[in-house]
């Protein structure tokens, strides 16, 4: 089977949350499976500056957006024999400061434009390099439209949409106001219309209306989204009134990267039959934190996140005082909401030698904080 991923992370080049793990992960699996397999992200600043050795190719094309003609190129990198990335490129919507950020940490001025981009880009890229494509694999908002311009302007493509949902709350709404950006006749965007949610523009709303199947992280998770309102942030009404059948997809783990039989990152490799040497690396990471040193023999507990509320963050606060009461330690690696960002430095200076707050993302430093603790929370 061939198959395209679209996404707007992949690691190694760009990762801020779990979507980049799965994209560094998923199509490495498809193809030792047998697949033929293709990914396409954009290319942003932070990918140029780490200097990795990307080709570019003769690929080169306009996108019109908002009444403009964009220019977009095109970039390879490949996986030894395995699968190639395509990197999209335009200096002024993509190559400018993060993923979804500003350099300075701030929301993206341009988010909408970007993402608009990005997928009528990536459509054209599929038609030129992937026309023998039989799945188009969209991940979360950010590619949620790009199963209604398929369908709309590449119907000579014979693939079908899979879109995956990896983080419900995110669901890239827009101020109707930028409708223009989109390209797409007036009444999409009208009240019942496919991307018309509470007054402004919900990309995810389509994608859940357009693609050929709809899934999302597991099982459980997709029967939360079928059921609850809440948990399913609005989006349940969309799949009861259109029948929409949501497949629950287990993410899986990439064994390479992240047992701590083989880790790189990790100062002392383990396994089950050897747990004593994770003590190694729990006394190694409680130096180079800097935490309290008799909590080798104390409890340590990990979390590695996004610190956004959907993360379950405010959870975590409220249970502070009472871990650190108990005798307990605690590690958290994370960047986001500045509020958070706040409260838990605050937590450090209060609990100084119990609580480690490391704001940012360290990708070397998650895999030792979750081999060095003896316990990791995921709140969310």
């Amino acid at each position: 089977m061939n198959i395209v991923h679209i996404a707007a992370e992949v690691y190694p080049f760009s990762k801020v949350g779990g979507l980049g793990d799965v994209l560094g992960a998923l199509p490495r699996a498809q193809w030792k499976a047998g697949d033929r397999v293709y990914v396409i992200t954009p290319l942003y600043r932070e990918v140029i500056d780490k200097k990795y050795e990307l080709k570019r190719i003769s690929l080169e094309f306009d996108v019109w957006i908002g009444g403009k003609k964009r220019k977009c190129r095109v970039f390879e990198y490949s996986y030894d024999s395995t699968y190639k990335v395509y990197f999209l490129f335009n200096r002024s919507l993509l190559a400018k400061g993060g993923v979804y950020t500003e350099s300075d940490g701030s929301p993206l001025a341009n988010s909408t434009e970007r993402f608009v981009f990005f997928q009528k880009a990536a459509l054209r890229a599929v038609s030129y390099l992937a026309k023998d494509a039989d799945i188009i694999h969209c991940h979360d908002n950010h590619v949620a439209v790009l199963p209604l311009y398929k369908k709309l302007r590449y119907k000579n493509l014979r693939a079908r949409t899979f879109f995956t949902i990896h983080n419900i709350g995110y669901q890239g709404v827009a101020d109707m106001r930028e409708k223009g950006l989109f390209g797409l006749p007036g009444s999409y965007f009208r009240k019942g219309g496919d991307l018309f949610w509470q007054g402004s523009i919900n990309p995810m709303k389509a994608g859940i209306i357009h693609a050929d199947a709809v899934g999302t992280v597991s099982p459980t998770h997709a029967r939360e989204i079928l059921e609850s309102d809440e948990l399913s942030a609005g989006m349940r009404e969309i799949f009861v009134r259109t029948g929409r059948k949501l497949y629950g997809v287990l993410n899986g783990v990439d064994y390479d990267e992240w047992s701590p039989e083989k880790d790189r990152f990790i100062w002392k490799n383990y396994s089950m039959s050897s747990l004593d040497s994770k003590q190694e690396n729990k006394k190694r990471l409680i130096a180079e934190l800097g935490v309290d040193v008799s909590l080798e023999e104390r409890p340590l507990i990990g979390m590695v996140s996004r610190l956004v509320e959907q993360k379950g963050v405010d959870i975590l606060l409220e249970a502070i005082p009472s871990i650190v009461s108990l005798g307990c330690g605690l590690v958290v690696l994370g960047k986001g909401n500045r509020r958070y960002e706040e409260k838990l430095k605050n937590y450090q200076e209060r609990y100084k030698g119990a609580v480690c707050v490391r704001i940012g993302y360290d990708y070397p430093l998650s895999h030792r904080i979750i081999a060095g603790t003896d316990f990791f929370v995921v709140p969310s």
